[in-house]
């Protein structure tokens, strides 16, 4: 219940910022070019909601897979190398999403006692940066989510698109056409448009 919530309280702030963040870019190009002024303080915003983007939606593309994954290790081997290899990849995993959330942490924290103000807007760095300590907490918890997953449900396939190499040859093989002999009587140009 409470993932659920969880998840969709990441989606819905994951896409209201990308809507805030393509209005200000459009009302900027506009007041640049029809008024021949800008927003002073729009590229900035611009920017930390970019920030909160990325680091919010590296943690949504953990949880959906969506990351570009290497199987071709973990298809190779048994059933418990292959469990060894995942776990071993997700403890570096840990440590690395640990190493930079300490980081964000002192990083914040700093910025939080030394209280220096945006450049263009009225808003202590700090809490911008604040999405680093929360980011990489999200990136934390789905790679311990995944951690669990193949400790207590042997599924080594956490990180990974199931599928992508059969998705390609599917794509392939409907772009070729072979006769019996695996000769190509037929290839289909994607690159040509009517």
């Amino acid at each position: 219940m409470f993932i659920n919530f969880f998840n969709k309280l990441e989606e819905s702030l994951l896409s209201i910022l990308l809507v805030i963040m393509t209005i200000l870019v459009f009302t900027e190009v506009v007041a640049r070019f029809a008024f021949n002024h800008g927003i002073s303080w729009a590229q900035e915003l611009t920017l930390i909601t970019n920030s909160w983007i990325v680091l919010l939606g590296a943690s949504y593309c953990i949880r959906e897979k969506a990351h570009i994954g290497v199987e071709f290790l973990t298809d190779k081997l048994d059933g418990t190398a292959a469990r060894s290899v995942a776990i071993i990849a997700l403890l570096a995993c840990l440590i690395y999403s640990g190493i930079f959330l300490y980081g964000s942490v002192l990083y914040v924290w700093e910025d939080y006692q030394i209280d220096i103000e945006l450049d263009d807007l009225p808003i202590s760095t700090w809490i911008p940066a604040s999405v680093l300590v929360i980011g990489f907490a999200l990136i934390a918890i789905r790679f311990l989510q995944a951690f669990y997953q193949v400790i207590f449900h042997n599924d080594i396939h956490v990180l990974q698109h199931r599928g992508e190499v059969e998705d390609s040859m599917e794509l392939a093989e409907s772009i070729i056409e072979y006769d019996d002999d695996d000769n190509i009587i037929h290839q289909t140009d994607l690159n040509k448009t009517k």
